[in-house]
């Protein structure tokens, strides 16, 4: 989930179907397009094992534009 819009899809929608497995264990969303400028996100990410127990992740960044060159 992101808190953010995100390639269509909503912000606080589930991102699970954007998701592509790379190899055993690494899975991968790749954008549209890049996040130029964002004051700030937050994503989480939960996974769930087999016996069922669930980790989950989450983490807080921004986006800044480049400064502009001289």
């Amino acid at each position: 989930m992101a808190g953010f819009p995100i390639d269509g899809m909503a912000a606080a929608e589930n991102l699970a179907s954007k998701f592509r497995s790379v190899t055993d264990g690494v899975w991968e969303l790749k954008l549209a397009a890049p996040i130029r400028q964002l004051p700030r996100g937050k994503l989480i990410v939960s996974v769930k094992d087999r016996q069922g127990n669930i980790s989950r992740l989450e983490r807080t960044f921004s986006v800044a534009a480049p400064a502009a060159k001289r």
